[in-house]
């Protein structure tokens, strides 16, 4: 197999050129894009809606993280809930009622590893 040289373009074969502000309009949309991705993503995470879970009475479950995020309610099977807080912090919370009551106490580790236990 033989490579021939490629010959060269007459001036009717020149691929057309792009106009030199396309260029400069699409360093602007990439660039609107960068600047705009971080403010995008923090917004994103501030307007979800917080979900609420229900934890069987007696029990201890953890959540990997990620799975249960600040502000997210946890409610034990008696009637106990609490709203998951940021990392590192804990909470708990008691019901009373004629027929009984629950307790429940909820831990977020540093790396967001959520731990819940619901006790009787």
């Amino acid at each position: 197999m033989t490579l021939h040289p490629v010959p060269p373009l007459d001036d009717e074969e020149q691929a057309p050129r792009r106009a030199p502000w396309l260029r400069w309009v699409a360093l602007v949309v990439v660039l609107a894009m960068v600047i705009a991705t971080p403010f995008i993503y923090v917004f994103s995470r501030r307007s979800r809606e917080p979900r609420s879970f229900r934890v069987p009475a007696g029990e201890v479950l953890t959540f990997a993280p990620g799975v249960v995020e600040p502000g997210d309610t946890l409610r034990c099977a008696g009637g106990a809930g609490a709203v998951v807080p940021n990392r590192g912090a804990g909470v708990t919370g008691f019901a009373d009622g004629p027929s009984g009551g629950t307790s429940i106490a909820v831990r977020v580790a540093t790396d967001g590893t959520v731990t819940v236990r619901c006790g009787l």
